[in-house]
């Protein structure tokens, strides 16, 4: 459980607003918040199988594996 706080209290910063998310499966679990222009995502996978996740916002797109019971993070900037 540590280690999934951990993403929250590494990656976001303090004042960051919650923004809404799509996601195509049942199977990831994502959240995504804004501040001064960054976007942070945190994903999170509970199979035991190997997923790809398609990440978008707008025009631009970026594809990433997510391993089998693993939760990871990402930033975005100069998205605009």
């Amino acid at each position: 459980m540590l280690g999934y706080l951990w993403h929250f209290t590494h990656f976001l910063e303090p004042g960051a607003v919650r923004i809404g998310v799509s996601r195509y499966t049942d199977k990831l679990e994502v959240t995504a918040f804004e501040k001064d222009d960054k976007i942070t995502f945190v994903i999170l996978n509970r199979t035991d199988e190997e997923l790809t996740a398609h990440i978008r916002l707008g025009e631009y797109c970026t594809e990433i594996t997510v391993q089998p019971k693993s939760i990871g993070s990402g930033v975005m900037t100069e998205w605009k």
